[in-house]
């Protein structure tokens, strides 16, 4: 059974030219042990933001304002594994890196807790 390999990053059905190694946090219920005084007495959840990060190619065409001012949009993880993550009213966090010697640009997006598609 294929594993997963690459993952392709798309924003608002448009395939951004990521580098390997774009990561995914699913976001959702986060879950916190409560403590008493001399054992665990369960947990407490809240809901936390699904991220996705990648590092993307630059070059004449790449438009980092565009991808900077992206707001509510969605932001698709499409895995070569047969895994699709849907991340809706997404926004780029901004404050994009840009690297020289061909290192790209470090992008994260935020947004609703992901969902398989």
């Amino acid at each position: 059974m294929k594993v997963v390999g690459k993952a392709y990053v798309i924003i608002n059905g448009e395939k951004l030219d990521s580098k390997p190694g774009a990561s995914l946090m699913l976001g959702g219920d986060k879950r916190t042990a409560q403590m008493g005084v001399d054992r665990m007495s369960g947990f407490s959840e809240e809901v936390e933001a699904a991220e996705i990060e990648c590092t993307l190619n630059v070059n004449a065409n790449t438009d980092l304002e565009a991808i900077k001012d992206f707001t509510d949009g969605t932001v698709t993880f499409l895995t070569d594994g047969g895994q699709t993550w849907v991340v809706n009213e997404a926004f780029c966090e901004g404050g994009i890196t840009l690297n020289s010697k061909g290192d790209g640009a470090t992008v994260k997006f935020i947004g609703q807790p992901a969902v398989r598609s």
